[in-house]
């Protein structure tokens, strides 16, 4: 017959490894954002045409730091970041402005908004 070591220090031990095993199921404490809405505009600005991309993030993590991406696509291809601060359980827009595209291609724009934990 083999003795069970229930003492205090297996104990603990136990249950030190429970919070790490519980810690680590469920991810980390950061944000958690998801795009939930994104739209193209076009139109001139100082007789200048520009492309605005419009993105919406949800945050349903903790509340930090969200890097914040749109790309667009036509006639060229260029890419903008920001980062922004949101809340737990947020939803904040941003508009990012490109007036590099040129008119001519207006009407095969591709674009995407996309959204990770800074």
């Amino acid at each position: 017959m083999q003795k069970l070591l229930c003492g205090r220090p297996t104990l603990i031990l136990a249950l030190g490894s429970a919070v790490l095993i519980a810690l680590a199921a469920c991810g980390g404490s950061g944000p958690a954002p998801e795009i939930v809405g994104q739209q193209l505009k076009t139109g001139l600005v100082n007789l200048d045409y520009t492309v605005w991309v419009d993105c919406t993030v949800r945050n349903s993590g903790a509340e930090g730091d969200v890097e914040l991406t749109a790309t667009l696509d036509g006639g060229g291809s260029w890419k903008k970041r920001k980062t922004l601060y949101v809340g737990s359980e947020q939803e904040t827009a941003h508009q990012f402005e490109f007036r590099e595209p040129e008119f001519l291609a207006a009407d095969r724009y591709e674009y995407q908004c996309e959204a990770r934990p800074k």
